[in-house]
């Protein structure tokens, strides 16, 4: 099951880039225990084109998968913690 999600993951940032790691993301930190590093690295090997130089490469890792994934994984966290800390008590007593 998790290698099905993993490819899912991988056929989607092929198609939607930025988008599909800040959702392989959230997947990983809510969800499902995928290796977060293997999205970044997927997205890194996937989306980052080898012919850029130094400084547009580093722009490009920035802006394309550190930013949405940093994003992705600061959202899910909050989302688990307001789960775990509001699971089975009615909000608001």
């Amino acid at each position: 099951m998790v290698s099905q999600i993993t490819q899912w993951i991988m056929e989607l940032m092929r198609g939607h880039g930025q988008l599909s790691v800040f959702i392989g993301v959230m997947i990983e930190q809510i969800i499902v225990p995928i290796p977060s590093p293997l999205i970044i690295l997927g997205a890194g090997a996937i989306l980052i084109s080898p012919h850029l130089s130094i400084p547009n490469a580093l722009f490009q890792i920035l802006w394309v998968i550190i930013l949405p994934g940093s994003l992705g994984e600061t959202l899910g966290s909050y989302i688990g913690y307001t789960t775990s800390y509001y699971g089975g008590r009615a909000l608001g007593r």
